[in-house]
């Protein structure tokens, strides 16, 4: 969930207005920064999400919003690997079947250290 869809789901839930210094205050950062991740787009790390749904006393993440967002972590792993096995054949790399598998566990574990970022 990026900054802009927070604040507005967070107004819908408290029924007041709430500005990005607020969020900011609530998630100890400067108005600055939130105001650049709103900017970008930047989507809030799971912690960050829970650190809201804390200080204004709401629920920002339902159940089935969870089980949708593993369900897109899953869907980025297999895609992730279906992208570099599609290099590794579309550029005729000659590569051991021992070689590709170290290298599709090494793409793994950075995609794996991408998603445990983002919920952090």
């Amino acid at each position: 969930m990026n900054i802009t869809d927070v604040q507005e789901r967070i107004q819908k839930l408290t029924n007041s207005k709430i500005t990005q210094s607020e969020i900011a205050h609530a998630l100890n950062k400067d108005r600055s920064n939130i105001n650049a991740k709103a900017k970008r787009g930047t989507d809030l790390k799971l912690s960050e999400v829970r650190q809201l749904e804390n200080y204004f006393n709401i629920k920002l993440i339902q159940p089935e919003q969870q089980q949708n967002n593993n369900t897109n972590i899953i869907n980025d792993y297999a895609t992730t690997i279906l992208t570099v096995e599609e290099y590794i054949d579309n550029n005729k790399i000659d590569i051991s079947a021992k070689d590709r598998a170290l290298v599709l566990a090494l793409v793994l574990k950075c995609v794996d250290k991408i998603v445990n970022s983002r919920q952090e």
